[in-house]
């Protein structure tokens, strides 16, 4: 199993309520919905306008090699550091 799937697994399970956590390119995570209204315990994980990301889902990120990038209002990828 990739980085990459192998991070897909954790985040999808970590995180049961962003939905659509996919594969976006070889090195790049699409987190499905966490960028347009998806929850971390009842807060939202990622807000395009304020540049928030939820501190949760930054950390997890990060503990795996990831950041997290807005690409526009709806899009968040999480890159290989």
């Amino acid at each position: 199993m990739t980085r990459v799937n192998t991070a897909i697994a954790k985040l999808t399970k970590s995180f049961p309520e962003i939905t659509g956590i996919r594969k976006d390119t070889n090195d790049s995570i699409h987190l499905g919905n966490a960028g347009e209204g998806g929850l971390i315990n009842n807060h939202y994980a990622a807000e395009y306008y304020s540049g928030y990301i939820n501190e949760i889902l930054d950390f997890k990120l990060e503990s795996m090699g990831f950041y997290p990038e807005f690409i526009d209002a709806g899009t968040l990828i999480a890159y290989r550091i």
